[in-house]
């Protein structure tokens, strides 16, 4: 397809990078969020604290509370769902990368961090030069991209 010739890999390999925490922790919380709307769809509806007045005269407010929550549990799956299908995606070319470069990585993109010391962090945990700290961050994120995006 040639839309893949004009797309800009080593961003979108970043993008990636960045989105990765995020999309771990919506696949790991999401089951749990659904069987919590689950449990207080099935709770009765507290009664009104004192004073606050009449009970509501809407015979369907029940039923417009059930259908709300409902509509969170498809909006929490939907997540789950795209969480889960970016993991099956990200995480194989994650792990086929070296543990050195996964931690260069890390440390500059998936932190958010690449502008708050992350290059005298690297130097000092390598050993390395700011230029060999660089270029090895360079070829990490052109590896991921390979492994994610293709040539």
């Amino acid at each position: 397809m040639i839309a893949w010739m004009y797309l800009d890999k080593l961003q979108a390999a970043r993008d990636a990078l960045r989105d990765y925490r995020d999309m771990a922790r919506t696949a790991a919380i999401a089951p749990g969020e659904v069987g919590l709307e689950y449990e207080g769809m099935s709770a009765p509806a507290a009664s009104p604290p004192a004073g606050a007045g009449p009970p509501s005269r809407d015979p369907r407010a029940g039923e417009a509370r059930l259908a709300a929550a409902l509509d969170r549990v498809d909006v929490l799956r939907e997540r789950h769902r795209a969480a889960s299908e970016f993991l099956g995606w990200f995480e194989p070319a994650w792990l086929s990368l070296s543990e050195g470069e996964r931690e260069v990585l890390a440390e500059y993109y998936a932190t958010g961090s690449l502008r708050s010391g992350a290059n005298a962090r690297m130097q000092a945990r390598l050993g390395l030069g700011r230029a060999q700290v660089d270029r090895a961050r360079q070829r990490a994120l052109a590896r991921l991209a390979l492994l994610l995006y293709g040539k």
